[in-house]
């Protein structure tokens, strides 16, 4: 089968609770639960960062082991 605009592209954008879900499935493959959820609720609001410093703490795989 063949889609012309797959989910995703401009022409066939995903909601934002698509955007959410496929960001917890990705990142929660790496990261426990909560911290999946601070960094998609800090991703939500990036527009009123001034930096990216805590978006980095939070998806540091690291900071888990």
């Amino acid at each position: 089968a063949s889609v012309e605009y797959p989910r995703g592209h401009h022409k066939n954008p995903m909601t934002d609770e698509e955007v959410s879900d496929k960001f917890r499935s990705l990142v929660g493959r790496v990261l426990p639960k909560k911290q999946v959820e601070q960094a998609l609720a800090w991703l939500w609001k990036i527009e009123e960062a001034s930096d990216l410093d805590s978006l980095f703490e939070l998806v540091n795989v690291a900071r888990n082991t």
